[in-house]
């Protein structure tokens, strides 16, 4: 537990320093968003000013109008560009993740997301900064056949951008323990860095990273290398492959699948083939994703 303390300390001063040397930028008023109201009413234009309460807004059809920042239920930033063929899109809210591990990208503070797969692993996520998130994840298996163990995680992670929506750097982890387990020594958890490639809407990720159990460390490192492509408004193609080495074998984990973003919902489903069995087998991935916070600049 004290290894984890120190960790979790040193990510929070990573996180302060890097977003502290980051001036604040100015508003850019020729960004198009789309405001939606708690009363379901929704606005497309331009954001000419704001105060703490509220935003003076350009639409195309009404003209100029002030919204009541307590009364925005979702902001969203708009995207028209190439690769959208001049269409307005949504920007990626998930681009910080891909079926399982992340990516350069971070969520914005205030963001965050609910992610269930397989009906049995849950994770939550929220950006504490730009730069900064936190998760926490657990499988409840004393649900299930009257085991009495529980593992549960925590996930910090800090996205350092090195050039905007060109290259991110990400450093993070996954710390965690089996709470009912008998045995005092049930840490476990992976630590990794990682480089993504290109936009939020297509991205190659390379990363590197070593698993640790029972206060023991792995002697080999695990790579991965993943990628997101959006085909369109709502759709995007998503592949997560991994590289372990545990010193006796090598194991590869391939995946191959897609993502639908919905208003209210995001659904993953895909592939998991392993092919060092010799046996042509693959494991279907099927993950729901919900969004809790408010979306931000």
């Amino acid at each position: 537990m004290k290894n984890l303390f120190k960790t979790l300390l040193l990510l929070f001063l990573f996180n302060f320093i890097a977003t502290n040397s980051i001036q604040a930028q100015l508003s850019d008023t020729t960004a198009i968003w789309q405001i939606t109201m708690f009363d379901d009413n929704e606005f497309v234009g331009h954001i000419l000013s704001e105060t703490e309460r509220t935003i003076e807004f350009k639409t195309a059809t009404i003209g100029t109008i002030t919204l009541q920042k307590s009364q925005i239920k979702r902001q969203e930033r708009l995207i028209s560009n190439d690769s959208t063929n001049g269409l307005l899109w949504n920007e990626n809210t998930m681009a910080y993740r891909y079926f399982i591990g992340n990516s350069g990208y971070n969520l914005k503070k205030g963001e965050a997301f609910y992610q269930n797969a397989w009906l049995v692993v849950n994770n939550f996520d929220i950006g504490v900064s730009d730069r900064f998130s936190l998760g926490i994840g657990t499988v409840p298996l004393f649900l299930f056949g009257g085991l009495g163990v529980t593992p549960i995680w925590l996930t910090p992670r800090v996205s350092i951008p090195i050039e905007s929506d060109k290259v991110n750097l990400g450093v993070g982890g996954l710390f965690g323990t089996v709470l009912g387990d008998e045995f005092d020594n049930t840490g476990f958890g992976f630590g990794f860095g990682n480089i993504t490639l290109g936009d939020k809407n297509k991205n190659l990720n390379l990363g590197v990273g070593y698993g640790f159990a029972e206060g023991e460390l792995s002697e080999r490192p695990t790579f991965t290398i993943s990628g997101m492509l959006r085909t369109g408004k709502r759709g995007y193609v998503i592949t997560e492959n991994y590289v372990i080495s545990t010193g006796f074998e090598t194991i590869a984990l391939l995946s191959l699948g897609g993502r639908f973003i919905g208003k209210r919902i995001s659904i993953d489903y895909g592939g998991i083939y392993i092919p060092n069995t010799g046996i042509f087998s693959v494991a279907p991935w099927l993950s729901i994703s919900v969004p809790l916070g408010k979306s931000r600049r």
